[in-house]
């Protein structure tokens, strides 16, 4: 039974396994690595979330700022949703 189960988990595809965090991040970093630079920025926000939930918290704090710092969010004004939803993940990453 061991045997099995060790060899489901080694065929399992992450991306149809929600609770595969590390390995999820792992397949959106390759992603990134090939991706054009228009795509980086969604690609980004979902490797850095797939890092928290995968509890590398320090690494998603780390990628968050980063993507942040590309971003060039200004001080003053409304934020846009997709800068809100950046901002409400760095948060939780925080806690």
């Amino acid at each position: 039974m061991v045997e099995r189960l060790a060899e489901i988990y080694e065929h399992v595809d992450p991306a149809l396994c929600y609770n595969m965090n590390e390995a999820r991040a792992e397949a959106i970093a390759e992603r990134i690595a090939a991706a054009p630079p228009e795509q980086m920025g969604p690609l980004r926000f979902q490797y850095a979330n797939e890092l928290l939930n995968a509890g590398r918290t320090e690494d998603a704090i780390a990628e968050l700022e980063s993507l942040l710092s590309d971003i060039g969010v200004a001080n003053t004004g409304p934020i846009p949703d997709q800068v809100r939803a950046i901002y409400e993940i760095l948060a939780v990453a925080y806690m």
